[in-house]
């Protein structure tokens, strides 16, 4: 995900999950069943992560550091002036808003909604290797001679659509195909993850100090229980594809 750089893993033993997953997201004991119309059913690892996310004990609602009372530092704000650079400072919550850090409040009317404004900014996001504010904000959105510095309260990519059960819609009206064998629990707040659409990949694999982040990004709790909720239970996830076999 785009993943806050506090994850830490818990460890994973040997599966048959491609090595390169492996590494990133540890096994969990759940299994995913995929169902298909020809009624062949595959069998496959739903993985887990152990999130110590600061906003963790706060997961219904985690709050922006500006909400918190903490502010850029004025040293190195009069730094990147020296240097002609502009920096901004936005939150995304667990919904997938965006807001710049000192609305107030944060609320459906007060996110950014513009499409073409998301897919720009949200595609862009990179993990925060600057050299500035680098403790509170893990993520970036470079433009020009802007730099918008991200907090996110869990991942900067939150999915918040389903498309025919073929396609999950980030950002403005993005989509990537959705893969139900690959999503991830939180063994810490619950939350299920999915991994990045490829174009966030690249830019997105490790933070300012070189360190892999895990590639996944958030479902967003109303698309968890809209399209998904009948199909969990304690133990599976159980998906039906739509697919025709000749």
């Amino acid at each position: 995900m785009l993943y806050a750089r506090t994850i830490a893993s818990t460890g994973f033993k040997a599966t048959a999950t491609a090595t390169a997953r492996r590494a990133h997201h540890p096994p969990l004991g759940l299994i995913t069943r995929t169902l298909l119309l020809s009624h062949h059913q595959q069998r496959h690892s739903i993985h887990t992560t152990h999130t110590t996310n600061n906003n963790d004990s706060n997961q219904h609602d985690p709050i922006s550091l500006h909400d918190r009372g903490i502010h850029p530092s004025s040293t190195t704000l009069s730094l990147l002036a020296s240097k002609s650079i502009r920096p901004y400072f936005y939150f995304i919550d667990i919904h997938g808003q965006v807001f710049l850090q000192d609305t107030t409040p944060k609320n459906f009317t007060s996110c950014y909604k513009d499409p073409k404004f998301l897919n720009f900014f949200m595609t862009r996001i990179r993990a925060n290797t600057t050299g500035y504010f680098g403790d509170e904000y893990a993520w970036q959105s470079p433009c020009a001679k802007e730099i918008n510095f991200v907090e996110a309260a869990d991942t900067p990519v939150v999915f918040h659509g389903l498309i025919n059960n073929e396609h999950l819609v980030w950002a403005g009206n993005l989509q990537t195909p959705f893969q139900p064998d690959k999503l991830s629990v939180s063994l810490s707040t619950g939350r299920i993850y999915h991994p990045l659409p490829p174009i966030m990949v690249q830019p997105c694999s490790s933070d300012k100090d070189g360190n892999p982040l895990p590639l996944l990004g958030l479902l967003k709790s109303s698309l968890v229980l809209t399209e998904f909720a009948t199909l969990l239970d304690h133990e599976s996830f159980t998906w039906q594809v739509n697919r025709e076999y000749q």
